[in-house]
This record gives structure tokens, sequence and C-alpha cells, in this order.
């Protein structure tokens, strides 16, 4: 096991002589022969630490120009020792550590953050093949639709279910019939024209955004909530794929930050509602 910084600090005194190589063995604290100074935990940090100097003298210098008045050692006789720098205390230079500690921390996250960004770089790429490929001009929306509103907060309606309530709450009109125009009544719009205008204000998939949909077709929010509960045999066959599409969906929101599933959003946005195979200009 590595030793702490701590540890190699002590050795570091005892192997310079700075300290007694014992210990008081009523108190177990160093027995110092000399002060400790600047220059002697920056060499320290050049010999133990993989720091840059410039990195090594401002931990240092910030400590030292922290410090309360009170808690800097008294100079000897003749001042502070110009070749040396200035004196520390033992609070000083575990301070010094503690922020140490603190930018290796701090370097590892660094680290972590880019590796992060480009295993997301990759998959946003692939994931932009596959929607290029393999989804038409709905599906690529309703991915849209359903990132855009994962991003907002708003629970994510299977496109199934959508399709389902269209089909109970607008069904087909029934024929009546050679009579059948002395006795027409109005009809509400059929689910085929339900699905156009769902479609030409984006597809909403958030639960919220589809109830303001439907509410303002005249449909009352019970009535829209039955029907997401009620499933419909015929639309509910495609659940399946549309939950193919949802996990895809719930990958790119949990594993892509708010930019990379921007990203994702503005390329699909982006594609024309046909493509070519061979289209070069969004490959």
């Amino acid at each position: 096991m590595e030793k702490s910084i701590s540890k190699l600090w002590v050795d570091y005194l005892k192997n310079n002589r700075i300290v007694s190589t014992n210990s008081d063995p009523s108190t177990g604290r160093l027995e110092y022969r000399r002060q400790v100074f600047t220059d002697d935990l920056i060499s320290f940090l050049d010999l133990k630490c993989d720091l840059s100097s410039g990195v090594r003298e401002q931990l240092v210098n910030e400590i030292v120009s922290n410090r309360s008045m009170a808690s800097v050692p008294a100079p000897s006789s003749s001042g502070f020792i110009d070749d040396k720098g200035c004196p520390l205390t033992e609070a000083d230079v575990m301070n010094v550590f503690a922020n140490i500690d603190k930018l290796a921390l701090q370097s590892a996250e660094n680290e972590r953050t880019a590796e992060k960004q480009v295993k997301q770089a990759d998959d946003i790429e692939h994931i932009k093949a596959v929607i290029r490929s393999d989804m038409d001009w709905s599906d690529r929306n309703m991915l849209a639709s359903a990132l855009k509103s994962q991003s907002a907060g708003q629970a994510v309606l299977n496109p199934a279910k959508v399709f389902s309530a269209f089909a109970l709450l607008a069904p087909e009109p029934k024929p009546m019939g050679r009579l059948a125009r002395f006795f027409r009544t109005p009809q509400g719009p059929t689910p085929d024209q339900l699905e156009v205008e769902w479609q030409e204000v984006g597809f909403p998939l958030g639960e919220d955004s589809f109830l303001k949909f439907l509410t303002g077709k005249g449909f009352g929010v019970d009535q829209v909530r039955q029907a997401l509960e009620t499933p419909d045999d015929e639309s509910m066959s495609e659940g399946p794929r549309f939950e193919a599409l949802l996990k895809l969906a719930e990958y790119v929101s949990r594993n892509f930050d708010k930019e990379g599933l921007a990203d994702v959003v503005r390329y699909i946005e982006s594609l024309p509602e046909e493509m070519d195979d061979d289209d070069d200009e969004y490959n």
C-alpha cells in the first residue's frame, strides 16, 4: 500500500534531519531540530508529487498568504531566512496537503468527464446512424418528442397508448345505409384526423402535453386519462416496436448531458421527411 503524503513528509523531515528520528514518547509529536520553511515543502512536493512547479508554488503561497498573522511563526533575531523562504507551521503543511488531495479528486473527476464525453460522442454517432437507417419520419419525430418530454421532466407515453386513445375517443363513424344523409349528425374528428393534427403540433408524447393537446380538441381530462388506461388491442399490437423507441430515448436521457441530448434532437429535426439511402449529406 502506498504511503500517505503525510507519512512521506515525515520521512522527508527525518531524512533531511529537520526533525529527530524518534518522536516524543510522551506525546508522539515530532521533535524539530529547526524551523520548516516554504522551500522545504516545495522541495518535498517536487520529489513526491506530480505537480508542475507553478502549481506547487501556488499551493504553498496561498496557504502563507491566507493564514492569520497570529499563526505565523516568529522569525529568528535576524528575521526570515531569505534563502529558505517563509517559516511554516504543521497546520500550514497539512492545509497544503489537503488542497493537494482536492486537486487530485478534481483531476480524477476531470478525467472521468473526458472519458464520458468521448463515449458520448461515439454513442451519438452510432445513434444517428440508427436514426438515419432504421427509422422512418414518424418514428424519428416520436423519438425527438420523447427526448424533449424527458428533458422537461414529463412522463413519456408509449405511442401505442396515444393511438389507442385516438381510437377510443374518436371511433370511426358507422355507416347508416341509404337514409344516412337524412339522419346524419355532426361528427367529431376521426382517429386519422387526430393523428394528423397530433403530428402537426410535434408528436407530443409527454403526458401533460398530450392531455393539453386533446383537451384543446374538446375532450375532458378524465375522458382522456380513461382512454390512456384502456388498451385498444389493434393499436397496442405495435407496443413492442414503440417500447424499443422509448428505451432508446431513455438511454439518451440517462447517459447524455444536455448538449448531447440537444445534438440528437437537432439532428432528427434536420432530416427531411423522405430520405435516400445514399444521401451523403446526413451520413
